[in-house]
């Protein structure tokens, strides 16, 4: 495990799976804390007791153990990113120029893995931190391979070009995917009181995309258990929509159980294979006592 430090208050640890088999291919997974939670915290641990609840609730350590477990065919890199104060949606506001900062990061953590694909993602507030490195580009690198939204586009915003990027990105190259989950959001309750509003959330602004994608490709619809999975290009674009009927609060559970799997699977063949979203902790066995 390496720690960087970027300038403007932003961490950074890097976990490597040991030696770099160069045999194989390498993907650089950035991951963007969600606020209100250390890299630690995203992480995750054993818990004892009720205090240390935010180590219990994402496991992307646990998970990332699980992925490479069974994916040894490719070197998995995992660099999580944290900014002061906890929150990239704050931080954005402090420096107004993130959107070459978070270029620079990006850069930075290339020349640590060279020849790398990415894979840009995030649950969250972390979101802004991918939407940062697209509005700091006129054109998404090719060597971004896979983008993920884990209930974390509340920053889609058509007005600044997400949509033609994200397009022009996506018929660039085959190996390009994305990959959006969320829930409705917007009728869960806490406390009895609704806290997103009707157009906002990750629920309205995953079918914002979908509204301003039908215009560039064609999608195939299923459900099945109250989620609803648009798909287009062959699988390579991906939304799990969770339905919400009992209006309950699953942002921080989407992650927590095997949401981090899906995010990096979907579109291929292993997809659906030893995990079910919002299902069992596939991961259990992989969770650390640190």
């Amino acid at each position: 495990m390496e720690e960087i430090a970027f300038e403007g208050g932003v961490r950074c640890l890097v976990n490597s799976p040991g030696e770099l088999d160069p045999a194989k291919p390498t993907r650089l997974v950035l991951y963007a804390a969600p606020a209100g939670s250390s890299i630690e915290q995203t992480i995750g641990r054993r818990v004892e007791s009720k205090a240390d609840w935010l180590f219990d609730v994402q496991h992307i350590g646990a998970q990332t153990r699980w992925l490479r477990a069974r994916m040894r065919e490719v070197n998995r890199v995992v660099a999580e990113v944290q900014a002061e104060p906890k929150s990239f949606v704050r931080w954005k506001h402090v420096h107004p120029d993130h959107p070459a900062r978070v270029g620079a990061m990006v850069g930075a953590l290339r020349k640590k893995v060279p020849g790398a694909t990415l894979v840009l993602t995030g649950r969250s507030g972390g979101g802004s931190f991918t939407f940062s490195s697209l509005d700091g580009v006129e054109k998404i690198p090719d060597d971004v391979e896979r983008i993920v939204f884990l209930d974390s586009n509340d920053a889609y915003d058509a007005t600044l070009g997400h949509p033609a990027k994200l397009a022009a990105w996506l018929a660039a190259a085959n190996v390009h995917r994305l990959v959006v989950l969320a829930y409705e959001d917007h009728v869960a309750l806490l406390g009895g009181q609704t806290f997103v509003g009707e157009q906002g959330g990750t629920g309205r602004r995953s079918q914002a995309m979908l509204r301003d994608f039908l215009g560039k490709m064609a999608f195939t619809r299923s459900e099945a258990d109250g989620l609803q999975r648009p798909t287009a290009l062959g699988g390579r674009v991906e939304f799990l929509l969770k339905e919400n009927p009992t209006k309950a609060v699953l942002h921080p559970r989407q992650v927590e159980l095997n949401g981090f799997i899906p995010a990096m699977v979907a579109g291929t063949e292993r997809a659906g294979q030893g995990y079910g979203y919002l299902g069992a902790r596939a991961s259990g066995e992989w969770i650390t006592e640190r």
